[in-house]
């Protein structure tokens, strides 16, 4: 609870009462409230408090709110502190505010409202009063009237402690240290997840799972759901994938969804991995030049490459089955799953035509209509181009195949990467894959990569 206006307001303090200037009357009433220049006197502050909050001065009307909350001068009575908190927040009154949000907060007087006591907080907070800013963070902090958001209660505890809140800028700094720790903890834990080191990326997101890092809970997830790091567990993979879902995780609402259907026996069966066939060439997350090259379907020196390659759809696992008969030639089927995979649906391949022969830029500026053409032809959108949408759709209805290229660069933060790759694949649902273009190559960072194929 914040306490009442301080600042008195300009005005004579002579024949206060029967002249009716209300600014006037509250500054003495601040006098004898604070005793400036007075003997202090709750009793004399209230009264006159009172004469100019009945004439609407809203800083009256808050300190006299004060005054019945705190019982001072006046039996306690949080309904008539409610009330004149009420009519000075409805003329904006930050301070009345911010104690009618703390009422709600905490129901006094008035039902138990998180979501109004955000409300109230959050008009305050935007006028700058830094007791309703450090609220307003922690509402966000732990959730309460508002969905948690870590970066939403930092901001307002740091405006608050930009104004010498001491509170709100230990909590900061506890916050900034907690995401710090958390940060190394969780690249350990991606890190091990991207070289499948399950058991130990396990060991490392587990906490932040249990901290309510949705990402962390969704890997979690997928690893019990696969038994991957821990022995397959789908009691324990839906209790992640629904925390993380809570918090606005849609892949984790994806997987749920499967599971759930799965388990209630429904017709409809929960959707298979879309299976992807690609020649000794290399996927997503694999190892980039220089680096330890995957021993899986590896070309011997000098053999050329096939160039014949489905849509690419990288694993959490990379699990490969190499066919029977000539391992050199065998081609590699990947089951996919993770971000890639939560956008795509399985594909038939047809006999005899190449999935991937040619692949086209599409030109934001040239003619969808291509006419017939003697081979298949795939087309790469960008989905942040001018009329990505429209023409992805026109190339589709065509009969082309359409990849996505998505608006990623290596430098971009975990959280960019997330959404970035979630919009693009809904803005173009017609993609059947991702590609990297070379003025962006988000693939040279293995940080990045590990994003967008997990």
């Amino acid at each position: 609870m914040s306490p009442r206006t301080t600042q008195r307001q300009s005005g004579g303090i002579v024949s206060l009462r029967n002249r009716g200037l209300r600014s006037a009357q509250f500054n003495l009433g601040l006098m004898y409230d604070k005793g400036e220049g007075v003997p202090q006197d709750d009793a004399e502050a209230v009264r006159w408090y009172r004469f100019a909050a009945e004439q609407g001065l809203a800083e009256a009307q808050a300190n006299l709110g004060w005054m019945y909350y705190a019982g001072r001068g006046v039996p306690q009575d949080d309904a008539e502190a409610v009330r004149w908190y009420r009519l000075a927040a409805e003329q904006g009154n930050a301070q009345a505010q911010t104690n009618l949000g703390w009422m709600y907060e905490n129901g006094r007087s008035v039902p138990q409202d998180d979501a109004e006591a955000v409300r109230w907080y959050r008009l305050a907070a935007e006028q700058g009063h830094a007791d309703a800013q450090f609220n307003l963070g922690v509402m966000y902090d732990t959730g309460r009237g508002v969905s948690q958001d870590y970066a939403e209660a930092v901001r307002w505890y740091r405006l608050a402690a930009e104004q010498g809140h001491a509170i709100a800028q230990r909590r900061l700094d506890e916050m900034l240290k907690s995401r710090a720790d958390a940060d190394g903890d969780y690249q350990k834990g991606l890190n091990a997840y991207n070289k499948r080191d399950y058991a130990t990326a396990l060991r490392e997101l587990k906490p932040l799972a249990e901290q309510g890092d949705a990402d962390a809970q969704y890997k979690l997830g997928v690893m019990y759901s696969n038994g991957r790091g821990a022995p397959q567990d789908d009691k324990e993979a839906v209790k992640w994938f629904r925390l993380a879902a809570e918090q606005g995780e849609a892949f984790a609402q994806q997987r749920l969804d499967a599971i759930l259907k799965s388990q209630a026996g429904t017709a409809e069966t929960a959707p298979q991995p879309a299976r992807v066939v690609v020649n000794r060439l290399p996927r997503i997350g694999d190892p980039l030049p220089g680096e330890e090259a995957a021993d899986v379907g590896q070309a011997d020196e000098g053999e050329e490459e096939s160039t014949e390659v489905a849509a690419l759809e990288p694993s959490e696992s990379t699990a490969v089955d190499v066919t029977d008969g000539d391992a050199e030639s065998a081609p590699v089927v990947v089951e996919g799953s993770g971000a890639l995979y939560a956008n795509s649906v399985p594909f038939d391949r047809v006999d005899g035509e190449p999935v991937m022969a040619v692949v086209l830029i599409d030109d934001p500026n040239a003619n969808t209509n291509l006419g017939a053409l003697p081979i298949s032809v795939t087309i790469a959108v960008a989905s942040d181009s001018v009329g990505s949408v429209q023409r992805a759709q026109q190339h589709r209805k065509a009969g082309r195949e359409v990849v996505l290229i998505p608006p990623i660069t290596g430098s971009d933060s975990r959280t960019d990467i997330a959404r970035r790759l979630t919009e693009a694949m809904q803005n173009i649902p017609e993609a059947v894959a991702v590609m990297d273009m070379p003025g962006q190559a988000f693939q040279r960072s293995r940080f990045a990569v590990g994003e967008v194929s997990s």
